[in-house]
C-alpha cells in the first residue's frame, strides 16, 4: 500500500521535470532566434 504513494510521489518529480524541460526548451529557443552570437553557436 505503501508503495502506491511513492509510485505516486514519482509520478509528480516526474511530471515537474518534463514540465521543466519543456518551459525551459523554448524561452531557449526564443533567445536563440532573437540572439544571432547564440544562433552561430
Amino acid at each position: 500500500m505503501h508503495s502506491g504513494q511513492t509510485d505516486r510521489v514519482s509520478d509528480l518529480d516526474l511530471n515537474k521535470s518534463l514540465r521543466s524541460k519543456l518551459l525551459i526548451k523554448p524561452v531557449q529557443k526564443k533567445h536563440n532566434s532573437g540572439d544571432p552570437a547564440l544562433n552561430d553557436e
